[in-house]
């Protein structure tokens, strides 16, 4: 048998120092397998089993001292992230040292939610997201993205809705609008393989110009199959194409208008 870590820790607690809640922030709702997940975590071997299933796909807890050479996982972005994140997981969850440890997960989500969208991963994608801003009001507080995303979506709900366009408020209202307009493009796509790489342009943009050149150049493409949901799509794209954000690029607002359901589909009686 070969040790492969050895540490003396002094006053480690099995106990996590607080309660960690999994939050549903994309408020769809969630299928048995992932149910069990969400909800209060007060441990670290519980914390851990979140963190394996929901980003790694159960390859962590067998990995954390595995040469990366004999890492056989078929997913560059999974295998790459693994690789940046376990020392870090490990140092957290086995020694109590989380010094910087909410700023490698923060790293690392991201990547890993744009991998699983890549791949066409949506269901998986969500949970990611979820475990992510999670994770960001454990350590640091601050803004409440479950409630951020419902306002959000409440408002965009309303907006697609009436006759005349209207207008956003906010750069948050502009990029989950700009992660909605991404999602229902996408949809239109009439081929089998779904181009999900299509939103890479959006959450790699450097500017607001570069978001609008894309988002023109989807709707000379598309724009002769929007006619159903005229109304909804032409106050959705308007109101983008009027609107000047004044902050940087929103990745996870984009991400949480992408990955949250689509409101130029939903039921009339839904959108009441």
């Amino acid at each position: 048998m070969e040790i492969l870590s050895y540490d003396v820790i002094t006053n480690y607690k099995h106990n996590l120092p607080k309660k960690f809640n999994f939050k549903n922030v994309l408020g769809d709702e969630l299928d048995d397998r992932s149910f069990e997940l969400y909800g209060t975590c007060g441990n670290r071997k519980r914390m851990q089993e979140v963190i394996d299933n929901v980003y790694f796909s159960k390859y962590l807890i067998n990995n954390y001292f595995t040469d990366a050479g004999d890492i056989s996982i078929n997913n560059e972005v999974l295998k790459s992230n693994l690789l940046i994140s376990r020392d870090g997981i490990f140092n957290w969850l086995y020694k109590g040292n989380k010094n910087g440890i909410d700023k490698l997960l923060s790293k690392v989500s991201l990547n890993l939610v744009k991998g699983s969208i890549e791949r066409g991963y949506f269901k998986k994608a969500k949970d990611q997201f979820n475990l992510r801003w999670s994770f960001e009001s454990y350590f640091n507080g601050g803004v409440d993205m479950a409630e951020i995303v419902y306002e959000m979506q409440n408002k965009l709900r309303l907006k697609i809705n009436v006759e005349n366009t209207g207008k956003f408020e906010s750069d948050d209202e502009y990029y989950f609008a700009v992660g909605q307009l991404a999602n229902y493009f996408l949809s239109l796509s009439k081929g089998k393989s779904k181009p999900q790489s299509l939103l890479n342009p959006f959450m790699n943009a450097k500017n607001n110009g570069i978001i609008k050149e894309k988002l023109r150049a989807l709707y000379l493409k598309y724009n002769y199959t929007i006619e159903q949901y005229a109304k909804r799509f032409n106050n959705l794209y308007g109101m983008i194409v009027s609107y000047e954000p004044e902050g940087k690029v929103n990745q996870d607002m984009i991400l949480a208008g992408y990955l949250r359901s689509n409101l130029v589909y939903e039921k009339d009686e839904e959108a009441k």
